[in-house]
């Protein structure tokens, strides 16, 4: 079996400090000339993971407000065509309506700083679609996911807060978005366009 041993690999016409890939020892360092295919997966969130929430996270305002449940990233690639996109998804195991015959919404926003009101972050609902939980026949616990897609807005570099907001159809009648004991997550994705 036959090695080579180099620092450095570059292309025919690369540069000489330019090298895509550095090598140390067993250790291979991808530069910033790097390109990833379409698809493949940049780099992940800080994860928002609870095994067994400590109390209920209620939500009591008929407007958006904040749950507490938020996560950061720092992209490597811009958002757009040629760059990325950032792909969230929400889970928790016990929700509950409080009240039948109502509809509660959820929205997840970017922000530039952590714990930020609705009002100063971009909603990636659009204020439009968000995710509706509608309770007809009776009140009852039941499993709440979503995954909502940023595509637009974001520079490479700069760490970004998304949290996940909700609102109640009434301040007397609180949605319940994860119930005391229950699990909850939630975790973002860069994806290279």
């Amino acid at each position: 079996m036959s090695k080579i041993y180099v620092d450095e690999i570059t292309g025919f016409e690369g540069t000489e400090t330019g090298a895509p890939i550095t090598l140390s020892g067993d250790t291979a360092t991808l530069g910033s000339g790097v390109i990833f295919p379409a698809g493949h997966i940049i780099t992940t969130s800080t994860i928002d993971w609870e095994k067994s929430q400590a109390s209920d996270i209620d939500l009591g305002s008929t407007t958006f407000a904040e749950t507490g449940i938020e996560v950061s990233i720092t992209p490597k690639l811009a958002a757009g065509s040629s760059g990325s996109k950032i792909v969230l998804f929400f889970h928790t195991g016990s929700a509950t309506q409080t009240e039948v015959g109502t509809t509660n919404q959820l929205t997840i926003a970017r922000a530039t700083s952590s714990s930020t009101a609705i009002g100063s972050a971009t909603d990636l609902s659009d204020s439009g679609t968000t995710t509706d939980y509608y309770s007809p026949g009776e009140v009852g616990r039941y499993p709440l996911s979503f995954c909502f897609v940023d595509e637009s807005g974001y520079s490479a570099g700069t760490t970004y807060y998304y949290q996940v907001y909700g609102k109640s159809a009434a301040a007397s009648n609180p949605f319940r978005i994860v119930r005391a004991g229950a699990n909850y997550s939630l975790i973002a994705f860069e994806i290279k366009q």
